[in-house]
């Protein structure tokens, strides 16, 4: 079975926050929306 992750947020400004976030969730799932 596929895992999808919903990653909600403004994302103003993008920050390295965010993407360590977005890696981690893809660590545990198939895909991110």
């Amino acid at each position: 079975m596929s895992r999808t992750a919903l990653f909600v947020g403004r994302f103003q400004p993008f920050h390295h926050g965010h993407l360590h976030a977005i890696r981690k969730i893809l660590e545990e799932s198939d895909d991110l929306l």
